[in-house]
Formats: C-alpha cells, structure tokens, sequence
C-alpha cells in the first residue's frame, strides 16, 4: 500500500477527475506523443484535451455544478 501522501493524492483525483482510456494500433502512442512534442503540449493527454476543446467550441471545460 502506498504512503499516506499517495492515497491522498488517489482519492483527489478520483473525486475530481474522470479517465477517458483510447487504444490505438500498437507502436502509435510513440508517434502520438512526438506530435505533441512538436506542438508543443507538454503530455498527450494535454494534446487531446486541447484538440476536443477546439472540436466543441470552448476555450475552457465547463465547471461541474457547485463550483
């Protein structure tokens, strides 16, 4: 089990955070991310939240109700 720091950093994320899981052809993830080096985003991740956003129109996500 992992110190105490870790488990709290876990159940932050999980309460803030929902996982979206892609798969792609093997050997693509490789490519993927020199892409976003090359577009300067610092993670795929960052590169795919960016390229969905630009997809619906927003600048920013939307706020969860209550914040």
């Amino acid at each position: 089990m992992g110190s105490k720091d870790t488990q709290r950093k876990k159940k932050y994320t999980a309460e803030h955070y929902d996982r979206i899981e892609i798969t792609v052809p093997q050997g693509n993830k490789q490519v993927i991310a020199e892409h976003a080096a090359r577009k300067g985003m610092p993670s795929i991740n960052k590169l795919i939240q960016t390229l969905l956003l630009q997809d619906m129109g927003l600048t920013d996500w939307p706020k969860k109700d209550g914040e």
